[in-house]
């Protein structure tokens, strides 16, 4: 099985928000990192039954970032 990664930066122009959102799919573990760009971010892990359910709930964090703007 092979890695699967998405990643998401927020920079709000005048130096606003510098954000980031990493998702990483790597077989059933479903990974996410975020916080500061430059920073190294918080990570928060989860396992699923199967790497399907994994991708699936990595395409639903992935859809509600976008939505919202980061």
């Amino acid at each position: 099985m092979f890695q699967e990664t998405t990643y998401l930066e927020l920079s709000e122009p005048g130096g606003g928000t510098h954000k980031f959102y990493e998702v990483t799919v790597d077989g059933p573990q479903l990974t996410m990192r975020y916080g500061r760009i430059g920073d190294r971010g918080r990570v928060k892990s989860t396992s699923y039954a199967d790497n399907a359910r994994a991708r699936q709930e990595a395409a639903k964090k992935i859809g509600e970032k976008v939505r919202k703007g980061l």
